[in-house]
């Protein structure tokens, strides 16, 4: 497994533009976890497959990235693989470690959020996005100070090429049209 040490704060100089795929057009509601993606034809994707023949159309927003972004990067090669919840716990719990050792989080708060972890009873196999929209695994990553999951999507492009984010705090997003 990589080393957690890249985790870096993400300084906006200039602002990210992201696309979100919506299914029903003017029916953006930005939830707890708001997935947007780095290339258009992505979120056109989500769009079409969202969109029930019956629905409407749906559409894609731009949003802009503008605050600085501190995000979570479990490292799985694609998005769409399968993996345990061990597997998912055992990369959130180095992630917490590694902003222990950056002094971003107490040694009580740390200690907290990985018996948290350890408390879940999550078992079988699921996708990592499946496992990154679970509302308890949700709650750890905010409390360990991530404001947005990275996670690589793009099968259907090339596995893992394009840059998904999670966006858990709306604040740093601002639509562009």
């Amino acid at each position: 497994m990589k080393s957690f040490s890249t985790f870096v704060n993400v300084n906006l100089n200039e602002s990210i533009l992201v696309y979100r795929g919506i299914p029903v057009a003017g029916q953006d509601k930005l939830r707890d976890v708001t997935w947007v993606s780095t290339n258009r034809k992505h979120a056109e994707m989500y769009s079409d497959s969202l969109t029930a023949k019956d629905s409407g159309k749906g559409e894609v927003l731009e949003y802009k990235i503008t605050k600085t972004l501190v995000p979570l990067d479990l490292q799985f090669v694609n998005a769409e693989v399968d993996v345990k919840y061990n597997d998912v716990r055992e990369r959130l719990n180095d992630a917490i470690i590694n902003r222990f050792s950056e002094k971003k989080l107490t040694r009580e708060t740390a200690l907290k959020l990985t018996d948290e972890l350890r408390n879940l009873n999550f078992s079988g196999l699921f996708r990592v996005h499946e496992w990154m929209n679970k509302k308890p695994i949700l709650n750890v990553i905010k409390k360990a100070g991530f404001n947005a999951i990275l996670q690589r999507e793009g099968m259907k492009f090339g596995a893992g090429n394009i840059i998904t984010y999670g966006i858990l705090d709306k604040s740093i997003l601002s639509k562009v049209k």
